[in-house]
């Protein structure tokens, strides 16, 4: 769902978790734990039509996934996808990730070029909480 802004709004509810609309930066993994809900930008890309090197990028998409697990790579659950601007050369292209799938991600790709935000809990100081405890674990 579309904001005004023109961004992806969230009203997502995981477990006992309740999240508020309204998103904050977050510029690593140390800022994250698992059931987060992220939100972060990636090329589209067209169809493989050269034998070497990559696609070409021929768009923007928003992502919003819930992390599941990380380790070397981020893994997430996408709840939703949205174009951000139109495609170049007019070509129509699906979007690279569909709602409800599972999908891996580097760290870098999602924190470094892609503009990443974490989606705020209702209660933060509970979230706070949590992070200590995982973090006096490790």
């Amino acid at each position: 769902m579309l904001g005004t802004d023109g961004c992806i709004m969230a009203k997502i509810k995981i477990d006992s978790i309740e999240f508020s609309d309204d998103w904050t930066p977050c510029a690593g993994e140390d800022e994250l734990m698992v059931g987060d809900i992220i939100k972060w930008n990636e090329p589209i890309w067209s169809p493989q039509k050269k034998k070497r090197g990559k696609p070409d990028s021929i768009g923007q998409q928003e992502v919003v996934g819930e992390i599941l697990s990380f380790a070397d790579n981020l893994y997430l659950f996408v709840h939703e996808n949205e174009q951000l601007e139109e495609t170049m050369r007019g070509q129509a292209r699906e979007l690279g990730v569909k709602p409800g799938t599972k999908i891996t991600r580097k760290a870098d790709s999602v924190f470094n070029r892609g503009n990443c935000q974490r989606l705020l809990w209702l209660d933060e100081e509970t979230r706070d909480f949590h992070m200590e405890t995982l973090k006096g674990k490790k």
